[in-house]
């Protein structure tokens, strides 16, 4: 049996004031899904989408440490650093953590201009993330490009594997005069 700790939408009976739409634990083809919720304060203001985030750190966390101590831990980096909580079980239970590479942060906020490149914020997220990957017994990364670029934050070469989650183009087929 497999546990599976997930986000859940603002309409979560466990999001504060949310209609129920998703059942908080279900089973879903041998795996147990136990869902948190988070507060709804929205993406209007960055103050209301930092108590969102934080909310949903904390009830994770909480949940994911009083599961039964489980032999591995995958983690995405959406929402980023939530692998943090995998370093943690880690550390405190001896789960093994593997990241599964969408995003590379901080680099994604120096991208979108959200963080400056050499401010103190970048080096402390920076550092935040060379600690994740040193943790992870593996990392799965997307593709050649972003395994040099995580080589290149930190990540140990020898951790990760390449994963394409996409289909090669010359293998997808035009029908109906759709351009491809």
């Amino acid at each position: 049996m497999f546990d599976a700790v997930s986000a859940a939408s603002p309409e979560c009976p466990l999001a504060f004031g949310g209609a129920e739409a998703f059942a908080a634990e279900e089973t879903i083809n041998g795996v147990n899904v136990h869902r948190v919720g988070a507060t709804g304060f929205g993406r209007g203001r960055a103050v209301g989408r930092l108590f969102d985030w934080v909310s949903f750190y904390v009830l994770a966390m909480v949940k994911a440490f009083r599961l039964p101590r489980m032999d591995v831990c995958v983690a995405l980096t959406t929402p980023p650093f939530i692998a943090l909580i995998g370093v943690l079980l880690r550390r405190f239970r001896g789960t093994r953590l593997i990241l599964w590479t969408m995003d590379l942060y901080p680099e994604v906020t120096v991208a979108f201009d959200v963080v400056k490149e050499r401010s103190l914020l970048r080096r402390f997220l920076a550092r935040l993330s060379r600690r994740i990957y040193r943790s992870s017994s593996g990392i799965i990364s997307l593709g050649e490009v972003m395994t040099e670029r995580l080589i290149e934050a930190g990540a140990p070469a020898d951790r990760i594997t390449a994963v394409h989650n996409w289909v090669p183009r010359e293998s997808v087929e035009q029908s109906d005069g759709l351009t491809v």
